[in-house]
């Protein structure tokens, strides 16, 4: 098969990381990548480095019709089978693109949040021969939304499990607080994300008596408020920001509990490279985040928004050993149905039957 694969994002995130565990493994199947991406962006680098071959759009708004035409001639020119766009806005190019040119269009959907009423918003989605969504939570997302369950796959998320094997490197190199225990979230510093939150839960736990530091690795548009937040809950010394860090995966491996305090969330693929690494995990009860972390089995479970509960999540496993080991072991199980090779083995399987009945 010969497969595109659109996304507009400038960033580096875990939807544009599936798209190249998904390319490298349908690469490995004898199958043809194109990368489509903006010229510039962390993915277009990424996959260049991966030996991919790439072509660069620069979409001034989301319907840019000047950029779907011309993806539409590269896909022509190189005789591609499927359309595969892999974000919302992503979705709208691709959406033009595919129009009168008699290749299929595949839509992931990796955010667990309702459709825009804007009925450009719907098209785009009714366009598509199949939508991918990362979790059950999604799916029943679109489906309130006036999506028919039957253009609807769930194909969660995964990871490569490889990146864990091998021994860590010492946290001096890594450049980390040295502390008996390290307490952690890598996410965008964001909305979605909620790190105001996890900031007012290490002051929560400051009041636990535990010697601990707690670090943030991670970039985005609240940054500020979250020094700002930082300072006015006087924790400077306690709670680190370490930016985006190529080496995030290094530094979850020495983390003793990891969070994720998202408001919403698709599916969380940092809470399966926590499992991977071993690190018990707390998270939000929201979005797609309960189809991995099983209460008091694989991880702990809160309330969006709630610090005190967060705080006192951490603080058990801290001091309950026998939970924490339990968690860990639970992680490490589950994570085996979160692999990258599972989810690319799933969603060739729909690209083969969409071209069946084409």
């Amino acid at each position: 098969m010969k497969i595109a694969h659109l996304d507009t994002e400038m960033s580096w995130r875990g939807g544009e990381q599936q798209i190249l565990y998904l390319a490298e493994a349908l690469r490995e199947e004898g199958d043809e990548n194109l990368i489509i991406a903006r010229s510039g962006s962390a993915l277009e680098s990424k996959a260049k480095q991966a030996g991919f071959d790439c072509f660069f759009v620069s979409p001034k708004m989301e319907w840019d019709l000047f950029e779907a035409l011309s993806i539409r001639r590269r896909l022509r020119d190189g005789n591609f089978d499927l359309l595969h766009a892999h974000t919302a806005h992503a979705a709208a190019l691709g959406a033009l693109a595919s129009l009168r040119a008699n290749i299929p269009l595949i839509v992931s959907r990796r955010v667990d949040f309702h459709l825009s009423k804007n009925p450009f918003s719907r098209w785009k989605y009714l366009r598509a021969a199949k939508i991918l969504a990362v979790s059950s939570a999604i799916k029943e997302i679109l489906i309130q939304d006036g999506i028919s369950p039957e253009r609807i796959e769930v194909v969660h998320s995964g990871i490569d499990l490889k990146r864990f094997e091998g021994d860590k490197k010492n946290r001096q190199d890594l450049r980390l607080p040295d502390s008996k225990i390290l307490i952690g979230q890598i996410a965008a510093l964001s909305d979605q994300k909620d790190p105001l939150n996890f900031v007012r839960a290490i002051k929560a736990l400051t009041q636990k008596g535990i010697d601990f530091r707690a670090v943030m690795v991670g970039e985005g548009p609240l940054r500020t408020k979250v020094e700002e937040e930082i300072q006015r809950l006087k924790l400077e010394g306690r709670v680190f920001l370490l930016g985006f860090r190529e080496d995030a995966l290094e530094i979850l491996r020495h983390l003793d509990v990891f969070v994720l305090s998202s408001r919403f969330e698709g599916l969380g693929t940092s809470i399966l490279d926590a499992f991977a690494a071993g690190v018990p995990v707390v998270a939000s009860r929201t979005g797609g985040i309960p189809e991995m972390v099983e209460e008091g089995v694989s991880g702990l479970l809160v309330s969006p928004g709630d610090s005190s509960s967060l705080a006192r999540a951490v603080e058990r496993i801290l001091l309950d050993a026998a939970l924490r080991q339990r968690l860990i072991e639970g992680g490490k199980k589950k994570v085996q149905f979160f692999s990258a090779q599972k989810m690319a083995r799933s969603t060739r399987a729909i690209y083969q039957r969409i071209l069946a009945k084409a």
